[in-house]
């Protein structure tokens, strides 16, 4: 078995398969609370899986961005670039890049790297040098729990939306549809608001963990640079 395809299939599954099926259930709450079509009804996902499990591998990708965008655009979602160690630490690091690839800071524009360069440099050199299994791991946890943000942010909306039309509603079949009431639309919310900041939490945790693994083992694997 090639289990680097292996590794490809399983980041496939958490990052954007099981996210984008929890959107796609989404699409259809939205479509039984909002419009009287029932293109999306739950029943039509089991006839119809290929097709459904292909679109919501499509709406994973989807819910990944609008994970991205929450992170990097709503300032206190944002996750500090320099990663989980101290300004000190990480000047010897940026040095040490500088040191390693013989860059002429003179010639840029702020007289340093940048550090989402700085990552760069050192991500690079760690998989080159082929050390870079634990980056994997907290890359797909990473990846799933940023997905998942986007998910139950998104789910909060339409949460927000569906309290002020009545309830949020379940299309089961084209004549069977679940309304629930105002209470229990909002105690949806609620854990889907609750459930957004976990895993934002554990998408700062791995992405600050990731970062300073591969600085780590940067520093490590450079260290007989004089």
């Amino acid at each position: 078995m090639d289990l680097s395809k292996f590794t490809l299939a399983v980041f496939d599954i958490f990052a954007y398969l099981l996210p984008g099926t929890l959107l796609l259930v989404l699409l259809s709450v939205g479509e039984a609370t909002f419009l009287s079509s029932s293109t999306l009804k739950l029943s039509q996902f089991k006839q119809l899986a290929v097709p459904f499990l292909i679109s919501a591998y499509f709406l994973g990708h989807l819910a990944n961005s609008v994970g991205t965008v929450l992170t990097e655009r709503v300032k206190w979602l944002r996750v500090p670039r320099g990663g989980a160690l101290s300004d000190e630490l990480f000047t010897q690091i940026r040095n040490r890049v500088v040191l390693t690839f013989g860059i002429d800071v003179s010639t840029l524009k702020n007289q340093k790297l940048e550090t989402l360069a700085v990552y760069k440099f050192a991500d690079s050199f760690v998989v080159a040098k082929d050390k870079a299994a634990e980056r994997e791991s907290l890359l797909l946890r990473e990846a799933f729990a940023l997905s998942t943000l986007g998910v139950f942010v998104s789910w909060a909306v339409v949460g927000v939306a569906a309290v002020f039309k009545g309830g949020l509603a379940f299309r089961i079949d084209a004549t069977t549809r679940i309304l629930l009431d105002r209470g229990s639309t909002i105690a949806i919310t609620g854990a889907a608001l609750v459930l957004a900041f976990v895993f934002w939490r554990r998408y700062r945790r791995f992405l600050l963990l990731r970062r300073s693994s591969i600085y780590t083992l940067f520093m490590a694997l450079t260290a007989k640079v004089p």
